[in-house]
């Protein structure tokens, strides 16, 4: 069974969370890192791959051990 939009972009079962309200806010929780970062663009490390996170005026607004909450308008979610 699948979870959410982790399950939907094919991720694996107990890796990341990825919680999205609206267009406005993403929580990705139990990821690997930060990879990059940008007003356009958040890439985070995700088991084997990659998750990119992107939009436009996207602004790191919470981050610490157990996660990272995105802010801004985020245009699609994408792992590879």
């Amino acid at each position: 069974m699948t979870d959410g939009i982790a399950g939907s972009l094919g991720l694996p079962p107990g890796g990341v969370q990825l919680i999205l309200w609206g267009r406005e806010q993403l929580l990705a929780r139990e990821h690997r890192g930060l990879l990059g970062y940008s007003t356009e663009e958040v890439i985070l490390a995700a088991g084997s791959g990659r998750i990119r996170i992107y939009g436009s005026g996207l602004i790191l607004s919470a981050m610490d051990a157990e996660g990272v909450l995105i802010r801004g308008r985020i245009d699609g979610v994408a792992y590879g």
